[in-house]
């Protein structure tokens, strides 16, 4: 019994000492790549420098109320050739981070372009209203898959028996087929949100600029050019390089 006491304890100081190990590169590696810290060190540093010190991008952020100095650069090509772009946060907290194999890929102009658009979703609340309908969305199937799964019709429907297995397997299945019409609904959102985005980046910058900007993004990202439009309505968070350019250039923008 002693020895396997003394066992116990030597495993718990083994896991212990592995915790705070653990828990200490995490800490380290989130001090060393915390946004607030600046730009991170890339080759693309300098390029995305010189952009930000030009007068476009003083006088952007005067109209946008959006500080310059929310800028990030991400060193992602250490990880990935994935170029992208991306805001995020709430009011003093926000900012936009670039990847560095964006900026490598992409002309200062377009650039700005990109930096228009991500300024675009910050300017139409995006964040904001995704989080209430989200939030919405998820309590009210909540509410419906509590309502069916408690519901002795729905288990006749199903014939399956009034237990609690059948119960967990009526969940599963459930929630799939509420699923199957719920992601639709937040496809849509933000395909309209990117229609919004560039709705204002085109206000703000040459067009053509974030034309050319999307074609070299979506043809580096692999991107279908013509998907199935009904698998896009289910499954595409944006709307294809075809349809945003085609926006773009008639200009029929909703209101």
């Amino acid at each position: 019994v002693n020895k396997s006491e003394d066992k116990l304890k030597e495993l718990k100081e083994v896991t212990n000492k592995f915790e705070s190990i653990f828990i200490n590169q995490i800490l380290k590696q989130a001090r060393n790549s915390k946004l607030a810290k600046g730009i991170f060190d890339s080759d693309a540093e300098k390029t995305f420098n010189s952009m930000i010190d030009q007068k476009y991008s003083e006088i952007l952020s005067e109209k946008t109320n959006f500080d310059i100095s929310n800028l990030y650069v991400m060193d992602k090509s250490k990880r990935s050739k994935h170029p992208n772009a991306y805001f995020t946060g709430f009011k003093k907290n926000r900012r936009i981070v670039f990847y560095d194999t964006l900026i490598d890929l992409l002309s200062p102009y377009e650039i700005k372009a990109v930096l228009a658009h991500e300024i675009g979703h910050y300017k139409h609340n995006h964040i904001m209203k995704s989080l209430i309908l989200s939030t919405f969305v998820i309590f009210s199937g909540m509410y419906l898959l509590s309502y069916l799964i408690n519901n002795d019709t729905y288990f006749i429907l199903l014939n399956l028996p009034f237990t609690e297995s059948s119960q967990l397997i009526a969940l599963i299945f459930t929630y799939q087929i509420l699923s199957f019409f719920i992601d639709p609904i937040f496809s849509i959102q933000s395909r309209k949100n990117e229609y919004d985005a560039d709705n204002y980046a085109s206000k703000q910058v040459d067009s053509e600029y974030l034309i050319t900007s999307l074609i070299k993004l979506y043809k580096s990202n692999l991107s279908f050019l013509i998907p199935n439009k009904y698998y896009a309505m289910f499954y595409f968070s944006h709307p294809t390089v075809l349809e945003r350019i085609n926006k773009l250039r008639s200009k029929t923008w909703l209101n």
